[in-house]
């Protein structure tokens, strides 16, 4: 899905179309309430992490479950985690396992996370936590589901975007917030800000009134990786929410890019897509660069074809996340999840 221009558009025509679709607003509002009011919430017998957002699209969610997985792993933690793999066909609860399912199955973030942890997909949150801890998982992390009322979560991390903010500030379908920020902070453990702009500082100030702590990061490729494309002349392609971003990190990093295909998020290829890219990176004598996600929706498809062929003379530009005050933000995770034991 591609966002509409008027959520992040301050002209007049913009604010018009957005309070047009007020009462709509208020009435997903209203069922989103309802919802939460209904539904019961479980508590489990094992420490929960939760990675979320308040707006529609990437914010950097699953690198920071990645990072998270990581970093736990590396204290002794057995972290399972849980998706609900967007885009995927496959029914029921899934343990995503790389060498057998594809993107078309489980969706493309899960076979990014599955490469670091186990890792399970469904619409049933509840059952494929209870499914994770019998396979002997000591804490749980959920890649997106702030917003999924059936999980307690011992630990909430919101993940903004400082450059894109919030957009207008208004709740789907006249803005991108998906509850708003009154209700999502009142359950944020603490916010993560991603990348630099003035955008987020709104955010920052509603964390601070509130008393939750506030880290920034940013999401970066490798020194190695980096120097290797520095100077490079690039095709770069990319089906993200915010695909400008990728074209950002490859001009910080000194990339040369001589032709650009953004796609919408999650874009599933087609023959005509991967052809068109082939055939210009020829044309111009261009390397051909996109991203993990990208590069997972691609690997699955048949050696004989052109996404085939796309997949094996594309490069996929890895990033990961680097937090500043780390220290501080991993202790702050870990009295947490000790917290969250004690309560058990």
């Amino acid at each position: 899905m591609k966002a509409p221009f008027f959520w992040r558009d301050s002209s007049k025509s913009a604010e018009a179309i957005a309070l047009a679709l007020a009462p709509f607003s208020a009435i997903y509002a209203l069922g989103k309430s309802l919802h939460r009011a209904l539904s019961q919430e479980t508590r489990l017998s094992v420490p929960v992490l939760c990675v979320g957002n308040l707006e529609v699209g990437g914010a950097g969610k699953t690198p920071t479950a990645l990072y998270l997985a990581k970093k736990l792993q590396e204290t002794g933690e057995r972290p399972h985690i849980l998706s609900r793999g967007y885009g995927g066909r496959g029914r029921g609860i899934l343990r995503v396992q790389a060498d057998r399912h594809k993107s078309a199955d489980v969706g493309d973030e899960p076979l990014l996370l599955a490469a670091q942890a186990p890792t399970w997909t469904g619409a049933k949150r509840r059952r494929s936590a209870e499914m994770a801890i019998k396979e002997g998982a000591s804490l749980l992390i959920m890649d997106d589901g702030f917003q999924n009322p059936s999980l307690h979560k011992d630990i909430s991390i919101l993940v903004a975007d400082a450059e894109a903010g919030i957009g207008n500030g208004r709740l789907i379908p006249a803005g991108p917030l998906r509850e708003s920020l009154k209700d999502g902070f009142a359950r944020a453990s603490l916010l993560l800000l991603l990348g630099e702009g003035k955008a987020g500082e709104a955010l920052v100030k509603r964390a601070e009134k509130r008393a939750i702590p506030v880290y920034r990061g940013k999401l970066a490729p490798s020194a190695t990786d980096a120097e290797k494309l520095r100077s490079e002349r690039v095709l770069a392609f990319a089906g993200l929410a915010r695909p400008e971003k990728f074209t950002k990190t490859l001009q910080e990093i000194k990339a040369q890019i001589a032709d650009w295909q953004p796609f919408p998020d999650h874009h599933l290829y087609r023959e005509k897509d991967a052809a068109a890219l082939l055939r210009r990176a020829e044309e111009k004598n261009l390397r051909l660069i996109t991203t993990e996600k990208d590069m997972a929706r691609l690997k699955s498809s048949p050696q004989r074809s052109a996404r085939g062929e796309l997949a094996s003379r594309a490069e996929a530009l890895a990033v990961s996340l680097e937090i500043k005050d780390e220290a501080e933000f991993l202790e702050t995770i870990r009295r947490g999840i000790s917290a969250a034991r004690r309560e058990a």
